[in-house]
């Protein structure tokens, strides 16, 4: 439900077991012609363990689990603040931290739910020097091990520089 919009869009959950009351809003003031995400496809195979399987196994077994929803509805929150204000240290912070905690979350399960390559984490620690360097870019991930980079239009060649197999949403 989340793409039928273009923008940025808020996904409710609903409380039905199936979802079949979930829904998703576009962000009011959430223009932002110079935010970008690129793509960083690592994997472009089926996963070994598909994402509804994975979340039942960490909703089940993972104790770090019980504090996920009170870091969602904060990450949103500072999300919903970050795109209105148009700062985009706090909506890359926000979306990072939250993807690691994501993944942490799924880690702690038993078995364990890692998805991440190699490449997973080498992107990662090129995303956090490029930051030490000066070059604002965060991440993002999905339940697999390809990653969205975060940045402003303005750093795309400097992007494409560092990382030359990134597509970028136009």
């Amino acid at each position: 439900c989340r793409s039928l919009w273009q923008g940025f869009v808020e996904w409710y959950a609903g409380s039905d077991d199936m979802g079949m009351d979930s829904f998703a809003e576009p962000l009011e003031n959430s223009d932002w012609p110079e935010f970008k995400i690129g793509l960083l496809v690592l994997e472009a195979g089926k996963k070994e363990l598909g994402s509804r399987e994975a979340m039942q196994r960490t909703v089940e077994t993972s104790e770090l689990y019980k504090s996920w929803p009170q870091k969602v509805e904060s990450d949103i929150c500072k999300i919903r603040e970050a795109v209105s204000s148009k700062d985009f240290e706090m909506l890359g912070s926000a979306a990072e931290s939250n993807a690691l905690a994501m993944h942490a979350t799924m880690m702690a399960a038993m078995p364990p739910v890692l998805y991440w390559l190699p490449e997973s984490v080498a992107a990662m620690k090129k995303v956090w020097q490029c930051r030490r360097n000066g070059l604002q870019v965060y991440f993002t991930m999905d339940a697999g091990p390809n990653i969205k980079l975060l940045f402003l239009s303005r750093d795309t060649n400097k992007i494409m520089k560092s990382f030359p197999s990134l597509t970028v949403a136009e």
